[in-house]
C-alpha cells in the first residue's frame, strides 16, 4: 500500500525508525521509547534510581515495570528489559527533553528493585509498634502525607544508629507499598537503639573538610600528592546546589592539591582506629601523600 511504502521510505532515510513489529518512532532515544512500546509500562528499578540521582553507576540496560508478559528487545544497541509486575503504580509523568514519560518515584523504584539488585532490610516495628506509625508519631507528621513522599521525609529525618563511641550514622529508608514496614539500605539489630536525627545543612557542607582533616591529622605538614572523595548520592539531594559551597571550602583549607570526587551508593570507611564499616549519607576520603603511608 501507499501508506506501508512511505512508511519504508522514511525508514531508509532515518527519518522515522523501527522499532518492533507494528511500533514506529521519531525518536532515537530509547529512554524516551521504552515505556511506550507495551501497554502499562514505566521507567523503573535502576533506571529510575539513576534518574532520580540515587545511584551514580550508569545502567547498561533500561528496566521497565509492566503489566504484560516479561521480555527484552534491543533497540538503538541499548537492551530494554520489561519485568512484569501486579503493582502498576508509584510513577509520574515526568519531563524528560521536552516529553512526558512514565518514571517511578524514588520509593516505588526501590521497591521494583528487589530481586533486582540487594537494597533492602526489612524494618517491621519500632518501639513494638508497626515502623511506619512509630516513625510519623515521632517526628510529628500525617501518615498519609509521610508514605506519599516517604524518602524525602527520612532523609531530612534520618532513622540512625548509635555506635560505642556515641557518633550517630543516619540510614537511608522509605516506606515500603503495605504503608507499615519501612525498608532500609542498612542492617539492623533485634532491640538495637536507633535515633531520629535532623539534617544539619552547615555540617553537610562542612562534611569534606572534616573527612579530610580527620585523614591527615598527624601529617598536616606533609603534602597531599591526591585525594579522592566518595560522597553518598543521597548527600548530593539534599545539598543540591550548595554543593558548591563544600567544594569551595575544600578548595580555601587545601589550595591546588588535586582532588578527584564520586558520588556514591553507599561508603565503606572507618574513622583512625576504628573498625570499617558499610554507611550511608557519609563522605570518605583517601588521601595519598608524596610519601605514601602505609602504617
Amino acid at each position: 500500500t501507499y501508506a506501508k511504502s512511505a512508511l519504508s521510505h522514511l525508514v531508509k532515510k532515518k527519518i522515522v525508525f523501527h522499532i518492533i513489529k507494528g511500533r514506529y518512532t521519531v525518536y532515537d532515544d530509547p529512554f524516551i521509547i521504552a515505556p511506550f512500546i507495551y501497554k502499562s509500562s514505566y521507567i523503573g528499578s535502576y533506571s529510575a534510581l539513576y534518574y532520580h540521582g540515587l545511584i551514580t553507576q550508569i545502567p547498561m540496560n533500561i528496566i521497565c515495570i509492566t503489566g504484560s508478559p516479561p521480555k527484552k528487545i534491543k533497540v538503538f544497541d541499548r537492551e530494554i528489559r520489561y519485568r512484569h509486575s501486579k503493582y502498576i503504580f508509584g510513577y509520574e509523568m515526568i519531563d524528560y527533553k521536552g516529553l512526558k514519560i512514565p518514571i517511578s518515584s524514588p520509593e516505588k523504584a526501590i521497591i521494583d528493585s528487589i530481586g533486582l539488585v540487594p537494597l533492602h532490610v526489612i524494618l517491621e516495628e519500632i518501639n513494638n509498634n508497626t515502623a511506619v506509625d512509630e516513625y510519623c508519631k515521632l517526628v510529628d507528621i500525617n501518615k498519609e502525607t509521610f508514605t506519599q513522599k516517604s524518602m524525602v521525609y527520612t532523609t531530612m529525618m534520618p532513622i540512625s544508629v548509635i555506635d560505642t563511641y556515641g557518633d550517630l550514622y543516619p540510614i537511608a529508608s522509605g516506606a515500603n507499598p503495605d504503608n507499615k514496614t519501612l525498608f532500609l539500605f542498612n542492617k539492623l539489630f533485634q532491640n538495637e537503639l536507633i535515633n531520629i536525627s535532623q539534617y544539619d545543612e552547615k555540617k553537610a557542607i562542612d562534611a569534606i573538610s572534616n573527612a579530610l582533616s580527620q585523614a591527615t591529622r598527624g601529617h598536616e605538614k606533609d603534602r597531599i600528592a591526591i585525594s579522592l572523595i566518595f560522597s553518598c548520592a543521597g548527600r548530593k539531594n539534599l545539598l543540591r546546589e550548595k554543593v558548591n559551597n563544600a567544594i569551595e571550602k575544600v578548595k580555601r583549607n587545601y589550595g591546588d592539591v588535586p582532588f578527584f570526587g564520586f558520588y556514591s551508593s553507599g561508603e565503606i570507611g572507618a574513622r583512625k582506629n576504628r573498625e570499617p564499616k558499610y554507611n550511608n549519607f557519609t563522605v570518605t576520603c583517601l588521601v595519598i601523600f608524596d610519601k605514601l603511608l602505609t602504617e
